[in-house]
């Protein structure tokens, strides 16, 4: 049988998805980073890592048709995200799609995960944060 919540999709053309990116299909089916802020409707597809060719966390798919591992989180489970720079997320906060993958505290959009842990994000960059999808 295999695990019905992990897949592998090809990588779209002329984009790069790190692990723990929030990912959604295009119309062929391809993986790419979502690209809508504040999504009321967001595809909840989490890139994984390429363990299972040694590729850690830290390593980004980048080439086109590139198999790209993707789950898709069932309510409480947790994963490694990206909370966007400026955002200043306690535990328990609320989360939603940033629009490059990443995640940004709830505005309008649709409710996706809750941090489970807290983070300051000044870095001038994303950073990683643990997550509970919702």
């Amino acid at each position: 049988t295999g695990n019905d919540l992990e897949r592998e999709f090809a990588l779209a053309a002329s984009v790069d998805i790190r692990p723990g990116d929030l990912c959604t299909m295009n119309s062929s089916g391809k993986l790419l980073p979502n690209a809508t802020a504040a999504d009321v409707d967001p595809e909840v597809i989490v890139a994984l890592e390429n363990d299972i060719i040694g590729d850690g966390i830290g390593v980004s798919y980048t080439e086109d048709d590139e198999a790209v591992r993707g789950w898709f989180p069932q309510p409480g489970d947790e994963c490694y995200m990206w909370l966007e720079t400026a955002n200043n997320a306690a535990i328990n906060a609320s989360l939603e799609s940033a629009g490059a993958g990443n995640l940004q505290l709830l505005s309008t959009g649709k409710h996706i995960f809750t941090a489970i842990e807290a983070l300051n994000n000044v870095s001038g960059s994303d950073a990683r944060i643990r997550v509970r999808r919702v």
